[in-house]
């Protein structure tokens, strides 16, 4: 830092003496130039060209003089910025690593959790399976598993969010299903379908997407004992169910929206998963928890009959903010 802080001072200080040089050979041009002047009023033309050259060329030094000084004191501004940036970067990595040290305290601590009442945040990892059909992969087929970390609160109506099945929306012969853990309680959710496209034998292509899907958690006494989906097909056709909820033709209700740019900025994870957890049973205190009241099926204004996407993008207002970091 001190070797950084004595060069960017004498950078300065030849910066200062180049200007002055410069403005000396500003004042030697202007007095060349006075001097052709005086000799072209007395008739002396060869003086004249003589001083007027002089002065071209003091106004040329003068002017090299200037950009020099300038690209030195631009090489200072570089030092004071990469000084800056040194500075942000040791106080981001520390920052960083506070809050790696944060959050694996936190994970250990909400494992440890074994008993929650209102309000406690819990563990939820979110698998996140991706199989995609074609002969150029070994067996025909590839399956990929992500994992993203959510921290839910017990009886909050929860909404988890996350942009995977965006990029795949025009990948043919894929399926997308996911399946929620809670680690701290070893309980794990059956897996269900967020998408899927195929080729048919007639050459037409399939593709459909379950804009949401709700779950619940079952707890007694604050022990998680059960997830299970909830079933909102009774509000779509039997066509456009998909393992218990309704689907949407991408082609005709979601690539539109997907495409809409202001959509997209309103909501960047508009062709994301989206799943809500909701809750049921009582906390270690006993109490009720009731947010299991505010899944879909229970409410004829949230039927998917015009579109499971549309549907979903707006029936939780009250949802809380997660952190989510996905895991090796």
């Amino acid at each position: 830092m001190a070797n950084t802080l004595e060069l960017q001072m004498k950078l300065k200080v030849q910066e200062k003496m180049l200007m002055k040089q410069a403005e000396r050979e500003e004042k030697n041009s202007e007095k060349e130039r006075n001097k052709a002047k005086a000799a072209l009023r007395k008739g002396n033309r060869d003086f004249a060209q003589l001083y007027a050259q002089n002065s071209v060329k003091s106004h040329n030094l003068a002017i090299q003089l200037q950009q020099n000084a300038a690209k030195v004191s631009s090489m200072v501004v570089d030092l004071k910025m990469a000084e800056v940036q040194a500075k942000m970067a040791k106080s981001l990595d520390s920052v960083v690593k506070e809050m790696e040290k944060y959050v694996d305290q936190r994970y250990d601590n909400l494992l440890g959790y074994k008993e929650n009442e209102k309000g406690d945040y819990t563990l939820c990892i979110l698998h996140i399976a991706c199989e995609i059909v074609n002969e150029s992969f070994p067996n025909g087929r590839n399956t990929s598993v992500y994992r993203a970390m959510y921290f839910p609160k017990v009886d909050d109506f929860s909404e988890l969010r996350n942009h995977f099945t965006q990029h795949i929306l025009d990948v043919p012969d894929a399926s997308v299903r996911v399946w929620l853990e809670f680690p701290a309680f070893n309980v794990r959710s059956e897996s269900r379908i967020m998408f899927y496209s195929s080729n048919s034998s007639k050459g037409k292509h399939y593709q459909n997407i379950v804009g949401s899907r709700a779950i619940t958690v079952v707890m007694e006494e604050g022990v998680m004992k059960e997830m299970y989906w909830d079933d909102s097909c009774a509000s779509c056709l039997e066509e456009n169910c998909l393992e218990d909820s309704c689907s949407s033709d991408i082609f005709a209700d979601i690539r539109p929206s997907c495409q809409d740019s202001q959509a997209l900025e309103e909501d960047p994870y508009r062709c994301g998963i989206k799943i809500y957890v909701a809750w049921q049973g009582t906390d270690r205190d006993g109490h009720s928890l009731t947010s299991y009241t505010s899944v879909p099926s229970r409410f004829q204004k949230y039927s998917f009959i015009a579109s499971a996407y549309d549907a979903a993008a707006g029936f939780s207002n009250d949802f809380i903010s997660f952190w989510k970091k996905p895991l090796n």
